[in-house]
C-alpha cells in the first residue's frame, strides 16, 4: 500500500523514472498496468552464477508478462567490471533489443572513476549512473568534463549516492565508526549546516541539482512522507553555496561504501 501511494504521488509530481534491478525482486504485476506504464524504467542487471545474461535477456523478451510495462527506458549493467565481457559477447543482443523497441537506451552503473572518460566516449553507452555528492566530486575532474563536452547530448549522467548512504545527514557526535574516525570533517560539515538536518538535505540536493551536467538524480525512499520532504526541498530555489571545500576525493575509505569497515 505504501509503494502504491509513492507511485501515485510520483505521477502527480511528474517524477517519471523508476530504478529497479533483476536483484531487487519487485513484482510489478501487483500494480495497475496503466500506472506502471507512466514510468520510465531503468532496469539494472547483474549476470552472475544464479542469473546468466541469457536469462536476463529472456526476462526482457517476456517483458509484458513479467513486468507489466512494455519498454525499458534503460537496460543498465549494474557494475562496470562486467562491461568488456558483455560488450564482446552480447552486444549484438542489446542492439537487437533496441531494434525491437524493448529497450530505448543501454547504460552502465559505475563505482570506480578510472575508466569513466573511456565510457563517456564509447558510443555504445547512452547512460552512466555514478556516485556524486558533497564529499565525492570525482565527476568534476577536468578530463571527464572534456570527454562530456566531446560526447555532447548523446550521453546522460544519472547521479546516485547524493547523501552518501545517509552519512552526510548524520551528526558529528554519531556513534558511526566512520564518523568517529573522521570527526573533524563531519564537525566542519555540521557547523556549516548549523546542526540542522533539513539544511543538510537541502545542501546535498542543491549541490547535485546545480550541476548542469547531471541529467537525473536518484534517491531511495522508505515512505511517502520522506519523498514529500525531498520534493519540498528540491523545488526550493536556493542560492548556490561553495561546497567544494568539503570534497575528499582522494579518501576512498570515506567516499566508497564498498571500502567501509563493518561495525
Amino acid at each position: 500500500n505504501e509503494i502504491l501511494k509513492i507511485l501515485k504521488y510520483c505521477k502527480v509530481k511528474k517524477i517519471s523514472f523508476l530504478d529497479t534491478s533483476n536483484n531487487y525482486k519487485e513484482d510489478f504485476k501487483k500494480f495497475d498496468r496503466r500506472l506502471i506504464r507512466y514510468f520510465n524504467i531503468v532496469y539494472k542487471f547483474s549476470p552472475n552464477s544464479y542469473k546468466s545474461f541469457d536469462s536476463v535477456i529472456e526476462d526482457l523478451f517476456s517483458i509484458n508478462k513479467n513486468f507489466a510495462f512494455e519498454k525499458l527506458y534503460c537496460f543498465m549493467l549494474h557494475n562496470e567490471k562486467d562491461f568488456s565481457k558483455i560488450k564482446k559477447k552480447y552486444f549484438h543482443l542489446i542492439k537487437k533489443l533496441k531494434k525491437l523497441k524493448l529497450v530505448k537506451k543501454f547504460g552502465i552503473s559505475i563505482y570506480d572513476f578510472k575508466n569513466l572518460e573511456k565510457y563517456i566516449l564509447d558510443k555504445n553507452i547512452d547512460v552512466i549512473q555514478l556516485p556524486y555528492n558533497i564529499l565525492d566530486n570525482r565527476f568534476q575532474n577536468k578530463q571527464i568534463q572534456l570527454a562530456l563536452k566531446k560526447r555532447g547530448k548523446s550521453i546522460e549522467i544519472h547521479a546516485r549516492s547524493i547523501f552518501l548512504q545517509g552519512l552526510l545527514l548524520q551528526n558529528h557526535s554519531s556513534c558511526d565508526p566512520l564518523v568517529k574516525k573522521n570527526n573533524r570533517l563531519f564537525k566542519r560539515w555540521d557547523y556549516f549546516n548549523e546542526n540542522n538536518k533539513n539544511t543538510k538535505i537541502l545542501n546535498c540536493i542543491n549541490f547535485v541539482k546545480n550541476n548542469n551536467k547531471i541529467d537525473k538524480i536518484l534517491v531511495g525512499v522508505d515512505n511517502l512522507k520522506q519523498l514529500k520532504k525531498f520534493v519540498e526541498i528540491f523545488i526550493k530555489n536556493e542560492r548556490k553555496r561553495k561546497l567544494s571545500v568539503f570534497n575528499v576525493n582522494n579518501k576512498e575509505n570515506i567516499i566508497d561504501p564498498r571500502k567501509w569497515k563493518k561495525k
